[in-house]
Formats: structure tokens, C-alpha cells, sequence
């Protein structure tokens, strides 16, 4: 913030170039290029815009001559070439080449950009991100922060940090932690209102966090010494001026009065006794929300009937025939010809290595019908496979276990998972199984978009053909049916 000469150029290189690295790593990392602009209008208001009064660590910058802030403009776009031309190299396949100096885009590239915006917002029909239907965003992601990232006691100290750091700015106009803020509010409000708005998203506030945690911390001991004295910026802050208290010296009898704004006692006490002129005869007073109403009576007003809600287009997917009931089949009996699908006939066991299908499947009811029903029969036995094992893995500290499995699929899935073994029993009966998995009638599935989870049967779009192939146990040895 304070660098100057050549180190500040040399500096303005290095935003460009890793604004350009990270947008080449993931093309989300392109919001991070806010924070050098932010830099950059800071410095100008520091040293350039003095009417502002802002301040840097507790005091005021001396001024420099009328034309800096044109070098300050002038490194802002020498970052900005930097980052396109490093990002121009370190992910080619973003352009259409050939030459290292075209910049044209790759069409493919952007439609495969697209097309994971569509995953990212739930529109379209990706079975991993069903897990986030029905989440509320902003609220889902501080709870998996709060519980699973941090944990309660350092995110409670590192939010009440950062509350008390924006409430500070804002006070005393230092601009010493407007950056850090600035960093951790912009990945929390773009990520936070997501629909798949998984926790390693939100990974770079940690660390700011964290300090935000200390700081505030630090400034608690620092109060607690001092008596919980009021900050310098709000005991400042001018107050109210109050007339004296009248003097009852007898040395001075013709100060015996409160003063009013220099005119002497008996003028003002004659000013407050003497009562406002009438208004002349015939006339009365009104209110300017009176003169507002009565000048609005002469005006004419629209009239007709309401304008009709615009209609939001729904997307809708291509009809593909299905075969639900003949992947029910190939599940129960097998596919002819192929040993490694042999399906639950051919089993002798059944593992379900995680949870993450079995639990994200029950939010989507009318669309996975026959997996529901499929994970319904393994457990309670009635599929002829009995549970013989199950393996889970706890965190625990000191002792103290933590019981996560209600965690985010970091913890559940990719960790530590819970795995749980079936084995087949002399009850199980194909023809049986296939008559109860076929009682969900997978026909009659809808396929509802994981972003529209919550809306009732009356407003979901009508029943069609599934589009995607559903859902499905990881790693297990037979597949549940479609559906």
C-alpha cells in the first residue's frame, strides 16, 4: 500500500500474475482480480482524495502532487495485461490457437464452461450435486464452516472478529483492514449463495479468518486492561453542546441566567412566552403530505386490469427412451453375456463403500423411486441380503469422540465413509426381488432438476422421461434400479 517507485511496479507484476495463475487453475479464481482494483482505490483515497479523511494505521499519508494517482491508474492496467497474457499461457486450451498471440476463444471450451455453470446453479440433472437440494443458501454453508471447517469455538471468535473489524472501518475510516475484509466477504458472497456450495470452496477465507480470530482476540485483552474504555474514534466524536448551569455568585447578579445564544435572559425568556402569529382569518395550515395528497388529486391515475406476471421458461430435457424396468431386470438377474454384471442372482455379497447416493436420493422422492426403494430392502433384509458388517471411523480428540455423520461429503464420503457389507442369505428369491423393486414403479419417475427439490407436486413440471441415467450406489456389486 505504501510502496513507491519501481517496487510498486514490480508488485502490480505480481497481482497480474497470479490473478492470471489462478484463473488458469480454476476460471472462478478470475474474482480474486477485485482485490488489486480494491488496493489500487485505496491508495488513491489515502493519498489523492484527502476530503475523505480516511486513514492508514491510525494516521493520514501526507499528500502527494495532483497527478500520482495516474501511475496508480496506469500499474492497475499493467496488472490487468499481465494476468491475460499469463493466463494466455498457462491455459491454452482456452483459445482457439493456433499461434500463442490469437485470442480468440475456444467455442468448446466455453460450452464446456457453460455447461458446469449449469451443474454449479442445480440446472441440470448431475447426480452428485443432488445432495444440495433443498439447502438454503448462505445458512448451509456458515453451518458446514462453522461446525466442520473451523469448529464452533474458532469460528464464533473469527466471525465476531470480523464483525468487529467492519464495524471499525466504518467508524474511524481506517482503511488498515479493509482488505482482508474485503477478501473474505467476496469468497463468502460469491460462493454462499451457490446451490453446489461445497466446504473446500470456501477454503481461501480460512486463513483470514483465522487472523481476523486473533485480532480480535487481541483487541478483547487489550480492552480488558485498559477498563473497557470506548475506542479513540467514538469518545472523539463531538457531542451535543449544553447550556452552562446558572451561576448563583452574588458578586455578579446580571449573570444569574442561562445564556441563549447571546441575547440576554429577559429576551429569550420573552421569545418562549410569546406565542406563534395566527394565521390570517379564512385560511387554515397543512402539512406537506396534505399539499402532496391534494396536489396528486388533479392527476389522472391508471386504470384497466393488472398486468400479467411475466412466464419464467422451464427447461426441459430431450425425450430418450427408457428401459426402466428392463435395468431393474438387468439388475436382479444380470446381463446375459457378461460375467462382470452378473447382478444380484450372481452376487454373493453387496457393499455400499458410502452413504452419499442413499442419502441424497431421499430428497428427490419422485424422481429416484426405485433406488429409495432398493436401499429400503437391503437394510430391512427383505431382498434375501443380510448386513454382516459395517465399518465407521470417528474423529476424536482426547478421547472425546465426534460423531460427523452429518457432515458434508468431505468428511463421509472421501475420509473416512461409512462402508457396510451384505451378504446373500438362503431367502433370496429373484423373482421375488424383482416383484418388490418393480412395487415403486419406476415408470411413473419425473425428472426434477436438483435446484427445483423444493417445490411441491403442483408446481413441478409434468411427468416425462428421464434424460440421465440415475442415480447409483458407489462400488457396490450389484446396481440399484433406475429410477
Amino acid at each position: 500500500m505504501r510502496a513507491e517507485g519501481s517496487r510498486a511496479w514490480w508488485l502490480a507484476i505480481g497481482f497480474g500474475a497470479s490473478i492470471g495463475l489462478a484463473t488458469a487453475c480454476k476460471v472462478n479464481g478470475a474474482i480474486f482480480a477485485a482485490i488489486p482494483v480494491l488496493a489500487f482505490a485505496v491508495r488513491i483515497a489515502l493519498y489523492d482524495l484527502r476530503r475523505l479523511a480516511a486513514r492508514w494505521d491510525g494516521s493520514e499519508p501526507p499528500p502527494r502532487h495532483g497527478s500520482a494517482w495516474l501511475s496508480d491508474v496506469s500499474m492497475l492496467c499493467l496488472a490487468g495485461a499481465v494476468s491475460l497474457l499469463v493466463f494466455r499461457v498457462a491455459q491454452p486450451y482456452a483459445f482457439a490457437g493456433p499461434h500463442v498471440w490469437d485470442f480468440a476463444l475456444n467455442q468448446r471450451w466455453w460450452d464446456d464452461i457453460q455447461r458446469e455453470r449449469d451443474f454449479q446453479q442445480g440446472n441440470a440433472d448431475y447426480p452428485p450435486f443432488i445432495q444440495f437440494a433443498g439447502t438454503t443458501p448462505f445458512l448451509t454453508a456458515l453451518r458446514n464452516i462453522t461446525l466442520w471447517g473451523l469448529g464452533p469455538v474458532l469460528a464464533a471468535a473469527a466471525f465476531a472478529g470480523l464483525i468487529a473489524a467492519a464495524v471499525r472501518t466504518a467508524r474511524s475510516r481506517d482503511l488498515i483492514l479493509l482488505l482482508p475484509l474485503a477478501f473474505a466477504l467476496l469468497v463468502f458472497g460469491f460462493w454462499g449463495p451457490r446451490f453446489v456450495a461445497f466446504m473446500r470452496y470456501f477454503l481461501p477465507m480460512y486463513p483470514v479468518l483465522c487472523l481476523f480470530a486473533a485480532w480480535g482476540l487481541l483487541q478483547l485483552l487489550e480492552r480488558s486492561r485498559a477498563g473497557f474504555r470506548l475506542p479513540a474514534a467514538a469518545s472523539a466524536r463531538p457531542c451535543p453542546r449544553r447550556a452552562p448551569a446558572p451561576s448563583r455568585s452574588p458578586r455578579s447578579p446580571s449573570s444569574s441566567g442561562p445564556r441563549h445564544g447571546g441575547r440576554s435572559p429577559s429576551s429569550a425568556s420573552t421569545s418562549k412566552s410569546t406565542p406563534a402569529s395566527p394565521p390570517p382569518a379564512g385560511s387554515t395550515r397543512t402539512s406537506p403530505r396534505q399539499r402532496h395528497h391534494h396536489r396528486n388529486l388533479g392527476r389522472p391515475r391508471a386504470t384497466g386490469p393488472p398486468r400479467p406476471a411475466p412466464r419464467v421458461p422451464l427447461r426441459r430435457t430431450r425425450h430418450v427412451p427408457h428401459r426402466r424396468a428392463g435395468k431393474i431386470r438387468d439388475l436382479v438377474f444380470g446381463v446375459p453375456g457378461d460375467p462382470a454384471k452378473a447382478g444380484l442372482a450372481g452376487a454373493d455379497y453387496v457393499a455400499v463403500t458410502s452413504n452419499r447416493i442413499r442419502d441424497s436420493v431421499t430428497k428427490l422422492e419422485r424422481e429416484y423411486p426405485a433406488t429409495i426403494r432398493y436401499y429400503q430392502l437391503l437394510e430391512s433384509g427383505d431382498l434375501g441380503f443380510q448386513r454382516v458388517a459395517t465399518f465407521t471411523v470417528n474423529p476424536s480428540f482426547l478421547g472425546i469422540s465426534v460423531d460427523d455423520s452429518g457432515a458434508e461429503e468431505s468428511f463421509t464420503v472421501y475420509d473416512h465413509p461409512e462402508v457396510r457389507i451384505y451378504r446373500k442369505t438362503a431367502a433370496f428369491d429373484p423373482a421375488r426381488a424383482y416383484a418388490l423393486l418393480s412395487e415403486a414403479r419406476p415408470e411413473s419417475a419425473v425428472n426434477l432438476l436438483p435446484a427445483r427439490a423444493a417445490r411441491t407436486a403442483s408446481s413441478s413440471p409434468p411427468p416425462r422421461p428421464k434424460s440421465s441415467s440415475p442415480a447409483a450406489p458407489s462400488r457396490t456389486f450389484s446396481m440399484p434400479p433406475a429410477g
